[in-house]
């Protein structure tokens, strides 16, 4: 059973762009998260390192480029195992992004 939720790109943008959601790109590696940021990202090497002052509650939203979700998927999990309530996933990731035309940070 999934511990978090789906989300759209549309929705994702939305939710960024309005302040209420942290985009968090699942990918550990920084090349990966270099060659993959989406406008107003940040890496999960940089949300490890601040999460201890996340609210709980705050809603993260993870992505990454597997069509199947399962890099943003494991990551969220893990982030409902460290105790975070609000976590959501871009359901198709880079592609939904893309595909709806939405920039990339250069």
């Amino acid at each position: 059973m999934k511990r978090y939720d789906m989300i759209s790109a549309r929705q994702a943008r939305s939710d960024v762009s309005d302040n209420n959601a942290l985009l968090v790109c699942g990918h550990e590696d920084e090349k990966q998260f270099s060659d993959n940021a989406l406008e107003g990202a940040i890496s999960l090497k940089e949300f490890n390192k601040g999460k201890a002052t996340i609210a709980k509650d705050r809603e993260i939203i993870v992505y990454c480029d597997s069509l199947g979700n399962g890099v943003s998927a494991d990551q969220a999990e893990k982030l409902v195992d460290h105790g975070f309530s609000n976590v959501k996933v871009i359901k198709d990731g880079i592609k939904a992004w893309k595909d709806e035309g939405f920039p990339f940070m250069l």
